[in-house]
């Protein structure tokens, strides 16, 4: 461009390409930086960790475990004053299974799975209740390592409890309830067995596993 040229360009346009660019420039950078996810803080899960938190009405608290193919893990969220629903997520961000006993604000929550396959895991325990008073839970983590067939069954277990709970219980007719009758009943079998073989008893429900019979499995119907 010659001299004669650069003087034709009119003032007005030049200032206004001279305040353009770094306008624009700013508006890359800033877009730039808000498309950047921002990851959660999560606490990391190890062999016997044990935590205890407050948590308040709405809140959300997470916690990540690495997990390889065929691992077992057991964890138990106790609550004390406020009830929590716990969620696992998967590595690809799919929900894996998600943990609310009948048992109000007190109690536990048993975390039992035995991973398909390895990535890093989320647990969120949440209180669904935007209205909650704080309250306080303790996450236990009772079992991580790999799964034996005994764990296998443990998990099989816990999924019959939970689908007889939250699946077919609130349906509240004749065939639900004769289902959910069978998975309870396929829970307690487990856990009897386990109180045989181990002395230990496993969360299921606010009912204590040895005290349960058909009647009482009915009886979580009505409740």
């Amino acid at each position: 461009m010659s001299i004669h040229s650069y003087r034709r360009f009119p003032k007005s346009r030049l200032l206004f390409s001279c305040l353009l660019c770094p306008l624009l420039a700013l508006g890359i950078l800033t877009t730039t930086k808000a498309e950047k996810p921002i990851q959660q803080d999560a606490t990391a899960l190890s062999p016997d960790f044990v935590i205890e938190r407050e948590l308040k009405g709405g809140e959300t608290h997470t916690f990540q475990v690495s997990l390889v193919a065929g691992q077992f893990l057991y964890a138990v969220i106790d609550q004390r004053g406020i009830d929590v629903a716990v969620t696992v997520i998967g590595a690809d961000g799919s929900q894996i299974l998600k943990v609310e006993s009948p048992n109000g604000r007190f109690g536990p929550e048993p975390v039992v799975m035995v991973s398909d396959a390895g990535g890093d895991f989320r647990i969120n325990v949440s209180s669904t209740n935007k209205q909650a008073l704080a309250g306080r839970y303790e996450l236990k983590v009772i079992a991580l390592r790999k799964a034996t067939q005994n764990d296998r069954d443990h998990e099989v277990a816990q999924r019959a409890f939970e689908e007889a709970h939250l699946k077919l219980r609130p349906q509240r007719t004749a065939p639900s309830r004769r289902a959910a009758i069978e998975k309870y009943q396929t829970a307690l079998h487990f856990s009897r067995r386990q109180v045989i073989v181990t002395g230990r008893l496993l969360h299921f429900s606010p009912l204590e596993p040895p005290s349960w019979n058909r009647v009482n499995s009915a009886k979580l119907w009505n409740s």
